[in-house]
């Protein structure tokens, strides 16, 4: 499991955040939507994991 963190786990060098953590739970995107943090981070997760394959 380490290592799948070690390889998957790492910012590329462009990385930016589009949006901000408004308050604990809470996240607002850059489009000004309110997300669930726990959503936000699976679903960026989702998109960095498929775009290594």
């Amino acid at each position: 499991m380490v290592t799948i963190y070690l390889i998957y786990g790492e910012k590329p060098n462009d990385w930016k955040p589009s949006g901000k953590r408004t308050k604990r739970g809470l996240y607002r995107t850059g489009n000004n939507w309110c997300v669930n943090v726990d959503c936000n981070g699976a679903a960026n997760i989702i998109t960095k994991v498929s775009r290594k394959q």
